[in-house]
């Protein structure tokens, strides 16, 4: 999965809740950093504030303080260049329209998916991001 990859961009409704969203992106945000590879990592969050002490310095972390309008704003400015050797690791599935952009100028998508959001059908937006992914 990390063949060509420089820069990795994990997105994610929150890393710092004690839910199991948080849970998971901070699990998820360590294995990777833990891996022996060669590449950045950023760590975008829609909700949130401070990234967990045992995270920093692994990643570098963007919280949009719950504004999806911020975080979109985001993906609009990185895609502004090729994307190409990025990596987007999305790990909700309401946030998928949020890595389009990127997916479009090259980057490789991936999509993490747990929970109800996902026993039904997904949004037409939703649909179109996922239909993107490089892996789900």
């Amino acid at each position: 999965m990390m063949n060509g990859v420089r820069d990795v961009l994990v997105i994610t409704p929150a890393i710092d809740g004690a839910d199991g969203i948080s849970e998971v992106s901070r699990q998820f945000v360590a294995g990777l950093s833990a891996m022996d590879q060669d590449f950045r990592m950023e760590v975008w969050s829609l909700a949130g504030g401070t990234p967990p002490q045992e995270l920093l310095g692994r990643a570098t972390f963007r919280c949009a303080g719950g504004s999806r309008a911020r975080i979109s704003a985001w993906a609009l400015s990185r895609a502004r260049t090729a994307c190409d050797g990025l990596l987007v690791i999305v790990l909700h599935v309401h946030l998928a329209p949020i890595a389009l952009p990127l997916g479009l100028r090259g980057s490789r998508l991936a999509f993490f998916f747990h929970g109800i959001e996902v026993w039904r059908p997904l949004r037409a937006r939703e649909r179109h991001a996922v239909d993107r992914a490089s892996e789900i």
